[in-house]
C-alpha cells in the first residue's frame, strides 16, 4: 500500500503517480492514501490505459482516479472502483 502525504507532489497519487505511458491490465489498486487520486494521479502530459482493472479500499479527499486536464485515460474493460 502507499500513503502520499507532506508536500505537494506527495499528496498526489497515493498508489501510482503516473508522469508517462502507463498500461494496467489485470490489476488491483488497493488501500492506499492521498489528498487527490489515491489510487492513480495522472500528471500533465501522461496518459493511462486501464483493463480489467480495479481500485479497492483507496481513501482519500478528491477522487480514487484524479488525471491533469492535459493527461489521457482509456478505460477498455471491466474496470471498478470499490471503497
Amino acid at each position: 500500500d502507499g500513503n502520499a502525504n507532506a508536500t505537494v507532489v506527495e499528496e498526489l497519487g497515493g498508489g501510482i503517480l503516473n508522469a508517462g505511458n502507463l498500461k494496467l491490465i489485470n490489476c488491483k489498486v488497493t488501500q492506499n492514501y492521498a489528498v487527490q487520486g489515491s489510487g492513480l494521479y495522472n500528471l500533465v502530459g501522461s496518459s493511462t490505459h486501464l483493463s480489467n482493472t480495479i481500485f479497492i479500499a483507496n481513501d482519500d479527499i478528491n477522487n480514487t482516479i484524479k488525471t491533469d486536464d492535459l493527461s489521457k485515460l482509456i478505460i477498455e474493460s471491466d474496470c471498478e472502483i470499490k471503497d
